[in-house]
């Protein structure tokens, strides 16, 4: 079905949604933390096939979305890491911004700069 629809087309971006897992309570939002339902996440060897088929067809931009993908941020990261040496160039994530939060906690400064740090180190990119 999928390649009638596209008829021989490559698609232009590809996204992959890691996880329904959220940290937020947007109330437009069905993913939303208050939402009770069992939360499940894309896992690593999955994602990595999904990764690859794309890149094999040429795809050109992936985007990671959720839920919010940051809490798996040592998975994204590797997946990130994955997409770029499989050769897709514009790599990308959303966020909902909440991990970027609580400015008054004492480990806010080292959480962010953590945070930031292993994002700066990947091929992520904005688009």
């Amino acid at each position: 079905m999928i390649r009638s629809l596209l008829r021989g087309r490559i698609p232009g971006q590809v996204v992959i949604q890691y996880t329904d897992r959220c940290n937020a309570a947007c109330p437009q939002c069905g993913m939303r933390r208050t939402e009770s339902f069992p939360r499940a996440t894309l896992g690593l060897d999955t994602a990595r096939r999904v990764i690859d088929a794309a890149a094999e067809r040429g795809v050109k931009a992936l985007s990671f979305t959720g839920g919010e993908p940051l809490l798996h941020l040592d998975d994204v990261v590797t997946l990130i890491d994955h997409a770029a040496a499989a050769g897709i160039p514009y790599i990308r994530t959303g966020t909902n911004g909440f991990l970027f939060m609580g400015s008054e906690r004492p480990d806010f400064e080292q959480r962010i700069h953590t945070l930031a740090g292993r994002l700066a180190r990947t091929r992520l990119s904005t688009f």
